[in-house]
């Protein structure tokens, strides 16, 4: 078996004779934001063995820490046409936003079919055969825990799964390799006590590279403030803790859609 990493940047890999996995399941989710947590959730409802794994405490990503609420510009169709109509409900009885519903609703309906979710984790590698991603290592509390699969899906923002199984990707666009501008979101009180979010595109970052992607996040977040300042228009109730990065790696499939 090849156990293959990521490491200052490079892919690297080492055999590996033996290996005693922690737990098996039939799939494992890496990264359970927008999508990943919907895949644990429709592959729990199909009664298989689930795992879904994220560095965050919790579900969404985009979607909850984000909070940004909308999907796919209204389109409708999909598990979370029916979460976002139970986290409206729910918000009411709950009195919190609709954002902190659908993450209690996602994590409680994948638990209820049987799922198991590792928060403040982080994929540290895979173990590979023919090709075939047979498990991964996870770093989790400090410790180093191996789990194996039957399916593996990467779901993370920047295909690091994909990566590190040693798929090809391309970042950017073609004329200079720059990406989308990346988003962030003020939740703030207006003037007759209701609860009102704006979501600014906040310039361009690599966020690759952690100190311009700290940066940029406190200057969009400060941006924000002053703005808020010179309107007055109401209170600051909080900056949501995950910039919205709207585009990222991308896997050179056997097929790839474009516009």
């Amino acid at each position: 078996m090849i156990y293959r990493w990521i490491e200052d940047g490079t892919a690297k890999e080492k055999n590996i004779k033996e290996i005693t996995f922690n737990k098996h399941y039939d799939v494992i989710v890496a990264g359970v934001g927008t999508a990943g947590s919907y895949a644990v959730l429709a592959a729990a409802m199909h009664g298989v063995s689930v795992l879904g794994i994220d560095r965050f405490p919790g579900v969404g990503g985009m979607g909850t820490f984000g909070y940004v609420n909308g999907y796919y510009y209204g389109a409708s169709g999909g598990l979370h046409i029916q979460i976002d109509r139970e986290a409206l409900m729910l918000k009411e009885e709950m009195f919190v936003s609709d954002v902190e519903a659908k993450q209690y609703l996602l994590e409680k309906k994948a638990t209820s079919y049987g799922a198991e979710f590792l928060f403040e984790a982080i994929v540290t590698g895979v173990f590979m055969e023919d090709k075939t991603i047979k498990g991964v290592s996870v770093l989790s509390d400090g410790e180093i825990l191996n789990f194996s699969c039957k399916v593996l899906i990467d779901a993370t923002a920047e295909a690091e799964i994909c990566v590190m199984a040693g798929c090809k990707t391309d970042c950017g666009r073609e004329s200079d390799g720059k990406t989308r501008p990346y988003t962030s979101v003020k939740v703030w009180l207006t003037e007759d006590g209701n609860i009102a979010r704006t979501n600014h595109d906040s310039g361009y970052v690599n966020q690759y590279d952690p100190m311009e992607l700290s940066k940029a996040i406190l200057t969009a977040h400060a941006s924000q403030l002053l703005e808020e300042f010179h309107n007055k228009q109401g209170k600051v109730i909080f900056l949501a803790p995950f910039i919205g990065i709207r585009e990222g790696r991308r896997i050179i499939a056997e097929n790839t859609i474009t516009m």
